[in-house]
């Protein structure tokens, strides 16, 4: 899914050096710990869920450490499964915060990285961390305006023996024209099809969803992209009100259309691709009945289990209230779920 900055709701190739952070700060640098003094989030071992989705209430689960200019996104930094606190400032530099489970309840403990890339001079706005190559990393991405060029740096997924985490320049991975991306405000990526790899949806204005699904690299080193046509729900959504991600846990981003002012949620269930060669969509109502106060929500998964969690960013510092996505037992997700 497309990790959205708070105020965006979100050459071919620069110097690979641009991403890397020569001098790691010491710790007695970083900003205090994220974690709250309550507030838990469970690690549980359950994925795919057929059944209704039960929202918990987890409380604060990050106290929030942002600075004046910086806004908060999230991904899988390290590849365990559990998206990482990331703080981003305005020329694109990331400090993180890797999401562990706690001893109790689950609670979540936040491990301070640092700043872990010193940018790419692009503000949040234009950037994305998406899992393009498939190893459960999430990569570095900018997106230009017009056209919407998509430049990539790789995760290596560690640090070199210098301290500074390793970030590889693959040059232009998506063009604009060739791939539907009129502006590239409308960029996101999830993973549609369940391979693991990112997919580009191109968003307009109106929350029409133009697909094309990532077939990888080829031998040449181009990333492949084919076109899976375009979802339009004509309900009257905007573009910032939709969010891609997975509710169910089965590998594949859904649809959802969040109430701006409610955080009311209605999803649209991903069935990848039919016989016919379309892609399905279901219906499945209001999933959540929101928390109100035009709060900003967005779904990213904490709890380790495979499935997109509902959270909602408090104004300021960037702290963060979670419900955690829990399966029920019926056979269908309800719908008019309260968040408790």
């Amino acid at each position: 899914m497309k990790l959205i900055s708070l105020s965006a709701l979100w050459a071919a190739s620069l110097a690979g050096s641009i991403l890397t952070q020569p001098n790691l700060p010491s710790q007695s640098l970083l900003k205090p710990d994220l974690t709250p003094e309550a507030g838990s989030s469970p690690a549980v071992s359950q994925s795919i869920c057929n059944g209704t989705v039960k929202w918990i209430p987890r409380g604060i689960v990050a106290a929030g450490v942002l600075d004046a200019s910086e806004q908060l996104m999230f991904g899988d930094i390290n590849g365990d499964g559990r998206d990482d606190y990331l703080a981003v400032d305005p020329q694109g530099a990331v400090r993180a915060w890797f999401n562990k489970p706690g001893e109790s309840n689950g609670k979540i403990l936040w491990e301070p990285q640092g700043v872990i890339a010193t940018g790419a001079s692009v503000p949040p706005s234009k950037m994305r961390f998406a899992d393009i190559t498939g190893n459960n990393l999430v990569d570095y991405l900018t997106v230009d305006d017009k056209p919407a060029l998509v430049h990539m740096w790789e995760n290596g997924g560690r640090r070199n023996s210098a301290g500074s985490y390793i970030w590889t320049a693959r040059g232009v991975v998506a063009r604009g024209g060739k791939n539907g991306g009129v502006d590239g405000a409308g960029v996101y990526f999830a993973d549609i099809d369940g391979d693991g790899r990112a997919d580009y949806i191109w968003l307009d204005t109106n929350g029409t969803a133009h697909i094309w699904i990532n077939n990888g690299f080829n031998p040449a080193g181009t990333l492949v992209w084919v076109s899976k046509g375009v979802f339009t729900l004509a309900v009257g959504a905007k573009r910032d009100e939709i969010r891609l991600a997975d509710i169910d846990g089965d590998g594949k981003a859904d649809y959802l259309w969040v109430n701006p002012v409610s955080g009311a949620t209605k999803m649209w269930r991903n069935g990848g691709e039919g016989a016919n060669g379309k892609w399905n969509w279901e219906e499945k109502g209001t999933i959540a009945s929101g928390v109100g106060n035009n709060k900003v929500i967005i779904f990213a998964k904490l709890g380790g289990h495979g499935r997109a969690d509902y959270l909602s960013i408090l104004p300021g510092k960037g702290a963060v209230e979670m419900w955690e996505n829990e399966c029920g037992s019926k056979s269908a997700i309800e719908t008019n779920l309260e968040l408790k």
